[in-house]
């Protein structure tokens, strides 16, 4: 027999929580426009972002501004 539940892959997450402008890194690049970095964010994580990526054990990021015309719209960000 096939379980046709299983066979459907991992049921899916909630979406992350949206973060704020100026909330962590991620929310500084975001209001400000301009990369941001640190080796020490895990020290106080202040979105559901950081805390996962302290919860794996990262303790560095870097954050990226991507513009849409002469706004910050959205972000990459790379944890270590």
């Amino acid at each position: 027999l096939v379980d046709s539940v299983s066979d459907r892959g991992p049921a899916p997450s909630a979406p992350p929580a949206p973060i704020a402008p100026g909330e962590g890194l991620i929310g500084q690049a975001l209001a400000s426009g301009v990369p941001a970095a640190s080796d020490a964010f895990a020290a106080a994580p202040a979105n559901a972002a950081e805390r996962a990526a302290a919860a794996a054990g990262l303790r560095a990021t870097v954050v990226f501004p991507i513009h849409s015309g002469d706004r910050a719209t959205q972000v990459a960000a790379w944890y270590f």
